[in-house]
């Protein structure tokens, strides 16, 4: 969509010498690698589409857009920002369905009331295979709470009194996330292997200098071919395509996930290590020193990798730390990174390591996994009977 030429323009009232800047209403964020376009004139229409007609709100988003600009220009992240819009867009569009007014106390508390219901509704232990087709999911609290926070954000930058309306409601806690397994004591082995050998397949080839089309991976009796330049595009990031599939991206997927392991660095640390990395040897043993800075504690935090417990990371550590600095001799480099299209090193993101499907592409499943097959057999007896793809009976066990 171009951008109008009054943007960013000042309008001056006749008779008044005070000026009043036209608001920005086109946006195009870089976030997590990925461009990303942001259109504040959507939320003038009915259900925020531009098909539609425009709905009596354009006074408040043009207040919402100055606002909006002005947190930008205070330094405020593209992605809180795109979120705050996102949230906002929601509102609107219950607001538009259930055809009241977004701007008044009312409303905000029919909301409020309506996200209790979603709370009530996630609180299920069912999965969500076992749960009626058509039944919504709910929310957790804690995202509950972050929605109505940020709505309310929005609507203070539409200079609504809504810090006024939520009075003497009952508040969303933010309560810590609950825990989980990520996986069992059995299927922790099985990834490890697997992942380990899909990184060794595609390192090893991409480290000659006579680079094949394609890498050939055997995992678990599968095998299948690898891309070493994808045309897959999927993503651009500073113009540049980012290919979730080709062989070098997977290799450091499988890299992260790995390091992850043997470090037990969380993301941010991750993402953040740069060459060189330090090796060290005593009287015992040998190991890599990697360094990283944890920013709440202010403070830097090391691991050390090898040693007499993971004696197998050593090899993994020379073949990540020679395939890194093969695609990228940066003295002060990105230790874990995918490259883009013209094999520039990007940052990696959980976005981009979300998209690389590992799991899918490894085949790692839970060992749990026999527990849905009930109700797949009864998907498979309906179709086969009526040749609709319609729920199961639930008195299934």
């Amino acid at each position: 969509m171009p951008k109008s030429k009054l943007t960013g323009q000042k309008l001056k009232s006749k008779g008044d010498d005070s000026t009043l800047e036209f608001p920005v209403l086109h946006y195009s964020f870089l976030i997590n690698n990925m461009h990303t376009t942001l259109e504040l004139t959507r939320l003038m229409h009915f259900k925020c589409d531009v098909a539609q007609d425009k709905a009596n709100r354009q006074q408040q988003i043009i207040k919402y857009a100055r606002a909006f600009k002005k947190e930008m220009g205070l330094g405020a992240a593209p992605s809180t920002l795109y979120n705050n819009f996102l949230k906002f867009k929601g509102y609107l569009i219950w607001c538009d369905d259930k055809g009241i007014p977004p701007f008044c106390r009312s409303t905000w508390r029919h909301y409020r009331s309506y996200l209790w219901e979603l709370v009530l509704t996630g609180r299920s232990s069912l999965p969500i295979w076992q749960r009626p087709e058509g039944q919504i999911l709910g929310l957790k609290e804690r995202s509950a709470n972050y929605v109505v926070s940020t709505v309310e954000q929005a609507l203070v930058w539409c200079e609504e009194n809504v810090n006024q309306w939520g009075r003497q409601l009952r508040p969303f806690k933010n309560g810590k996330p609950e825990s989980y397994e990520a996986y069992s004591d059995k299927e922790l082995p099985i990834i490890l292997n697997r992942v380990s050998s899909y990184f060794f397949q595609l390192a090893f080839p991409l480290l000659n200098d006579d680079l094949p089309s394609k890498i050939n991976v055997g995992i678990f009796e599968h095998s299948f071919d690898v891309p070493v330049n994808s045309t897959n595009t999927k993503g651009k990031a500073k113009q540049a395509s980012l290919n979730y599939d080709n062989a070098f991206n997977q290799a450091m997927s499988c890299a992260y996930y790995l390091l992850s392991y043997f470090t037990a660095f969380n993301y941010s640390q991750l993402v953040e290590l740069r060459h060189p990395i330090k090796w060290q040897q005593d009287k015992t043993t040998e190991y890599y020193k990697l360094s990283a800075y944890k920013r709440r504690a202010n403070k830097e935090v090391i691991s050390f990798v090898g040693g007499e417990v993971h004696k197998k990371s050593i090899q993994f550590m020379e073949t990540l730390i020679a395939l890194s600095l093969k695609y990228n001799k940066a003295s002060n480099g990105l230790f874990v990174y995918w490259l883009d299209g013209n094999f520039n090193p990007r940052g990696i993101s959980s976005t981009l390591l979300r998209n690389a499907k590992i799991s899918s592409q490894l085949m790692l499943l839970s060992d749990r996994v026999s527990m849905c097959l009930p109700y797949l057999f009864g998907l498979h007896k309906n179709f086969i009977v009526s040749g609709v793809l319609c729920p199961s009976p639930r008195n299934e066990p």
